[in-house]
């Protein structure tokens, strides 16, 4: 008997709902902190930053006006966020490390703020959008260089999966 190697194939699902719940099971791994009001916090998901569907905004330094091709991701981004109305998340904005904290801070929630308005206009619902800045903390690359720079430089999603577990 034949045993099939599957090891050069990829897992790729057909249907958009496997998709979504397995980035509701990915973004349970991500850690939630509580905010000093004692309302928990969500961290980058592990599932925004790694699957394929979401894509993360990148912006031009001290920017938080969204280029052609951010805008572009996030029409992308809309169509996916639109299957499940009730799913809540959270925008979170980065920048790079250069500057101050308190400036970092102000043009992360500046960048969060844009990609909300944004996802607004294409009529995904107020309700469903938090928003965060983590300024020149957790960047997805440390070095001291340009290349790290502007990767750090994004906002990116994640998912209130608290919410989304309670009402199924």
């Amino acid at each position: 008997m034949k045993i099939k190697d599957n090891a050069n194939t990829s897992f790729r699902p057909n249907h958009l709902g496997t998709v979504l719940a397995m980035i509701l099971i990915m973004a349970g791994c991500s850690h939630k902190i509580a905010k000093p009001d004692g309302e928990p916090m969500l961290t980058e998901s592990k599932a925004a930053l790694s699957n394929p569907e979401l894509k993360i905004v990148h912006f031009a330094l001290n920017q938080s006006l969204l280029s052609k091709t951010a805008k572009h991701i996030l029409n992308r981004d809309a169509d996916i966020l639109k299957h499940d109305s009730t799913l809540k998340f959270q925008i979170q904005g980065f920048c790079d490390d250069r500057g101050t904290v308190a400036y970092n801070l102000v043009l992360g929630k500046k960048r969060a703020i844009a990609v909300r308005v944004y996802l607004e206009s294409l009529g995904i619902s107020a309700d469903r959008i938090s928003i965060l800045s983590f300024g020149k903390s957790n960047p997805l690359d440390s070095h001291d260089n340009e290349t790290a720079y502007s990767m750090n430089r994004r906002a990116s999603f994640a998912f209130d999966t608290i919410s989304k577990n309670a009402s199924l």
